[in-house]
């Protein structure tokens, strides 16, 4: 979520003041966290018009006239049609649709019982990490107890309001929630996000909100198990997710809204999947060593491969020199001729 300070910011001019020191001859537009997501999706898609939705933890920050901040992005919906130049945005209602928020929430709690760790929500090192980790442990869980953890509402367009919280102790199915182990409340928080995300989907498609081609985008579909759901239940006929669905591809959607707006061509690379700087093995193995926190001078055991017309895969054990640099020093086992793909 971006933060108040940055809106006050924008707001002084402070920001346009700072970026101008470095592109001064730039022109400078804000726009929404969940636009640049939603622009990710469309213009790295192959449709020339549809619907789009976003849904996240939380987007650009939202306030009343009087300054204050009364919430924040959540979930957006919108039309498109590049052709015409038309791209209609539509935040929703606050707090509606908090997929992001259900999900990130639970995946905290279950997170930090199973690790055994008291991690602030907010933690920068581990944000990230439990959305997916509970998404994986969900696979070993059962639904035995199960209940619908949300209901459709309607307040203009359809919306889903889901019921529990964690850190809320008012609910009744609460204290049967929590007696769940770890992994039987991963399952049970994936399938009513799998569940909701089709109801609510169905439901928009019903009251015509969403055309045949449709553009997702947001954190919300980092998770693969209820991309894999919708898709299944065929309530569209073209669904695209881009490969930088998550905050990782905000910039590359503000630059192609940019070329939009302006009339200008957005001309796409083969790969989505592999922009960016090459690292070689040596780096990624570096940075996998120091990320763990290995030692220097520790041993370290794994595998390396190349990538290249054939596989190779190599089993080996090295260690890191005071420079940093990654010395092989065995090769236990090599596997090479598999071709790739």
């Amino acid at each position: 979520m971006t933060s108040k300070q940055f809106y006050d910011n924008h707001e002084n001019n402070q920001m346009k003041l700072q970026l101008g020191e470095y592109f001064p001859n730039a022109e400078f537009e804000l726009i929404s966290h969940h636009m640049s997501h939603a622009a990710a999706s469309i213009f790295s898609s192959p449709f020339n018009n549809g619907s789009f939705i976003t849904l996240d933890g939380s987007g650009s920050l939202f306030k009343s006239v009087n300054g204050n901040i009364i919430f924040s992005e959540e979930s957006s919906i919108g039309y498109f049609d590049k052709s015409k130049k038309i791209f209609r945005f539509f935040p929703s209602i606050p707090t509606y649709n908090s997929f992001g928020n259900y999900y990130l929430n639970w995946a905290h709690n279950i997170y930090c019982e199973k690790t055994k760790k008291n991690i602030f929500f907010a933690d920068p090192n581990y944000r990230e990490t439990y959305c997916g980790k509970v998404m994986g442990l969900s696979a070993y869980g059962k639904c035995d107890y199960f209940h619908k953890d949300y209901k459709l509402t309607y307040e203009g367009i359809p919306a889903i309001q889901f019921i529990s919280n964690p850190n809320d102790t008012s609910n009744p199915h609460l204290i049967e929630i929590n007696k769940l182990s770890a992994e039987d409340r991963s399952a049970f928080i994936q399938k009513n996000l799998e569940n909701a995300l089709i109801d609510y989907l169905k439901e928009l498609k019903k009251k015509s909100y969403l055309e045949e081609n449709l553009c997702l985008s947001g954190g919300v579909f980092l998770n693969i198990l209820a991309n894999s759901k919708i898709i299944k239940e065929n309530i569209v006929k073209n669904i695209y997710i881009p490969p930088f669905t998550g905050d990782c591809g905000l910039h590359f959607g503000s630059a192609c809204y940019a070329l939009f707006k302006k009339n200008q061509k957005i001309e796409l690379p083969q790969n989505l999947s592999l922009l960016g700087k090459f690292y070689s093995n040596e780096e990624i193995l570096r940075s996998l060593i120091f990320s763990n926190n290995f030692n220097i001078g520790k041993p370290y055991t794994g595998f390396i491969f190349n990538n290249q017309n054939n596989l190779t895969f190599r089993i080996f054990s090295g260690n890191l020199s005071p420079t940093g640099q990654f010395n092989v020093y065995t090769v236990t086992n090599t596997i090479s001729g598999l071709k790739s793909g």
